[in-house]
């Protein structure tokens, strides 16, 4: 027959593991807090670049066609896909000015609209709207245009989206860079806004928001502890209600 002591014994056994699964669940909740950050990031990121790229493909129809450009269903995304991704799941607004285009875009509130036209040259926020200033594009001053970098990739001359050749940096700082692909790299100290892996590893991890839709461990799923840690609270509760706990 058991003993009061061995029902206490029986209590604090069940305490520490409710402890230890609730440490663990709040763990598992800030690891996937971050992942979705990470993701939000990674979306505003694809809304700077694919802009970056309509701007690029505007001055291109506009330069060609000597008229200033009005429907933007007609203009193509470098990579072939459908169209351009746009910010909010919102629409461009094409305003042809005097001797210049604007483009314009509605945020949900001020800080969004804000943020984006700070990523962008030539944009500016106004209450809720984002407007970009497109000039036209003229060449006919630069000599030699082949012979310089482009920022946008040129599909139709695939040697201008290459650099054979070592950088040396003697010191200076790479700043202002949209995409960089390398295959290693070694630093003292990254600082970023976003970062992308498909696998990641680390001795210490300091996070001060984390969201997940979903997480599943070696140990099973963030919901299935949840559903432990709720029956285990079920037997603590009663186990108090009878007595034996304390």
């Amino acid at each position: 027959m058991a003993t009061k002591r061995d029902h206490k014994v029986t209590g604090f056994v069940l305490l520490e593991l409710i402890v230890a699964l609730t440490l663990i669940g709040v763990g598992l909740m800030f690891l996937g807090q971050w992942y979705a950050q990470q993701q939000q990031l990674s979306t505003r990121q694809t809304w700077v670049y694919d802009t970056e790229l309509l701007i690029s493909a505007l001055q291109t129809q506009w330069q060609q066609t000597h008229k200033v450009p009005s429907d933007l269903s007609q203009l193509s995304h470098p990579d072939g896909s459908s169209g351009f991704v746009e910010p909010w799941q919102q629409t461009w607004q094409v305003l042809p000015q005097a001797e210049h285009l604007q483009l314009q875009i509605a945020a949900p509130n001020h800080a969004e609209a804000r943020w984006f036209a700070s990523q962008l040259p030539g944009a500016r926020a106004v209450q809720e709207q984002v407007f970009i200033e497109v000039l036209e594009p003229d060449y006919s001053q630069v000599a030699n245009a082949e012979r310089f970098l482009h920022r946008q990739p040129q599909p139709q001359q695939p040697e201008l989206n290459e650099m054979q050749v070592d950088l040396q940096m003697n010191g200076h700082a790479l700043t202002n860079v949209s995409q960089l692909q390398a295959t290693s790299a070694s630093v003292t100290m990254v600082q970023s806004d976003l970062v992308q892996t498909s696998d990641f590893s680390a001795t210490h991890a300091r996070i001060e928001h984390l969201e997940v839709d979903s997480l599943i461990s070696p140990e099973g799923s963030l919901l299935q502890l949840k559903q432990q840690l709720d029956l285990l609270q079920a037997l603590w509760n009663s186990c108090v209600a009878q007595g034996r706990c304390g």
